[in-house]
């Protein structure tokens, strides 16, 4: 597999898995907050707010509530996962400064997982859409990649029996 020794060729492994895992920490906490936004508002919203043209007009009142219940099951699965990627990124976080692979395991995953479907979008046939594709693809592999040699570092760390904790570089002087 392949491994690097360097995040973004000059910051040290764990600092570069530490960015990964604040980084992601923080966008999956505006993404819980702007769902549990979402959530309350279709909660709070007043069906004659819904200005939906359908095949015979408007929306009578039980479709009305059957669109409001879907849009609140997608926002409570929206946030459930929201909530699952702050553990996920919480938990990089501590393996990373504790030297546990396993903890590390699971946003590495998830960088797989980005990866496979953001090259998903090059079967598109829009320009546009595989450029993008490419580019959310590659920058997902390449975090996959540097969170997979963290991982093999603390694994290997922990097969030799040596495991110390993460210590922040200090400045030469």
């Amino acid at each position: 597999m392949l491994t690097v020794n360097n995040f973004l060729c000059c910051c040290r492994l764990e600092t570069g898995g530490l960015f990964i895992g604040w980084f992601y920490l923080t966008c999956n906490i505006v993404s819980f907050t702007l769902s549990v936004v979402a959530f309350v508002r279709i909660f709070l919203i007043d069906c004659n707010e819904l200005q939906i043209e359908t095949h015979s007009g408007t929306l009578t009142r039980s479709q009305c509530i059957t669109y409001k219940l879907v849009l609140l099951g997608l926002a409570s699965i929206i946030t459930i996962l929201c909530i699952l990627f702050v553990y996920i990124s919480y938990l990089c976080i501590k393996g990373i400064k504790a030297r546990n692979h396993n903890h590390v395991k699971p946003l590495m995953i998830l960088m797989a997982v980005g990866s496979f479907v953001s090259f998903v979008g090059v079967l598109s046939f829009e320009i546009v859409v595989i450029t993008s594709s490419l580019v959310s693809g590659s920058f997902y592999l390449y975090l996959f990649i540097v969170l997979y040699s963290l991982q093999d570092v603390f694994r290997i760390e922990k097969e030799r029996g040596f495991s110390t904790e993460y210590q922040a570089p200090h400045p030469n002087i």
